[in-house]
């Protein structure tokens, strides 16, 4: 099974868990009372208006505990989140204006920890984020409208690294960069919509440097360079698809000189 199949799986759960989640707190909400004790501390479930929205939740001592929940002016859910002590804690879940779920954020004690889910109406996914402690840490998926994959990366300590690949809108490979701790290090690529080989370059830590090489489609050389520092340095030489040279042109710290 692969990963969007699981994550279909997983995105259905969730709706089921909203359309609960909807239904139980609509028969409760005419029980509500809000309560406040002898210290002036919330207690309780409450019932607020905010606005157009309604808001359904539970107070311990002045703090949100539990699943709270959010109904817009239509009476449509708009918002699930769960609290420990003050704290998110569990799944939150946003709805789009008909109820349906376009995002999901785990959540642990106060910080975002798992995975971020965001959908397109009908449940599709669309975005893939995972996180640790409030940071990005791991997987990263963002996909077209069409269900097919834009972009995958990775993350570490909330910034890209190791390798990052994107895609065009029919799902052609176009470009994969190397990262480390959100810098492009390494060799970076870009490829025609049909898989060859476009572009061939090396950064050092955000500095582009060593020999540049494009492609034509057909695999033959068209312009091919070397960087120092940043800037075009030495010999730049351009050919045709037969490998014909036309073109010679030389550069000093970036500047043509001849």
């Amino acid at each position: 099974m692969n990963l969007l199949s699981r994550i279909s799986i997983y995105s259905f759960l969730l709706l089921c868990f909203v359309s609960i989640s909807f239904n139980t707190n609509a028969q409760e909400a005419d029980t509500l009372k809000n309560e406040v004790d002898s210290k002036g501390l919330k207690q309780g479930e409450w019932v607020v208006k905010d606005g157009r929205n309604t808001v359904i939740g539970t107070y311990v001592d002045d703090l949100k505990h539990g699943q709270w929940v959010v109904f817009n002016e239509n009476d449509y859910l708009s918002l699930v989140e769960n609290y420990e002590h003050g704290l998110l804690n569990g799944f939150v879940l946003k709805m789009d204006n008909r109820g349906y779920v376009n995002k999901s954020v785990e959540w642990k004690m106060g910080k975002k920890n798992g995975k971020e889910l965001e959908y397109t109406y009908g449940g599709r996914v669309i975005g893939l984020k995972t996180w640790k402690n409030d940071e990005l840490e791991g997987l990263t998926t963002i996909y077209y409208d069409n269900s097919k994959l834009q972009e995958k990366g990775s993350y570490s300590a909330n910034k890209r690294h190791n390798l990052t690949t994107w895609y065009d809108y029919d799902g052609n490979k176009i470009a994969e960069y190397m990262y480390s701790n959100g810098q492009l290090n390494g060799n970076q690529k870009t490829f025609y919509p049909t898989g060859e080989l476009k572009t061939k370059e090396l950064y050092i830590y955000d500095v582009m440097r060593g020999e540049h090489i494009e492609y034509h489609k057909n695999g033959a050389i068209k312009y091919t360079g070397f960087i120092i520092n940043g800037k075009k340095d030495g010999v730049w030489l351009e050919f045709d698809e037969n490998g014909v040279e036309k073109s010679r042109l030389k550069y000093k710290d970036g500047i043509l000189v001849k």
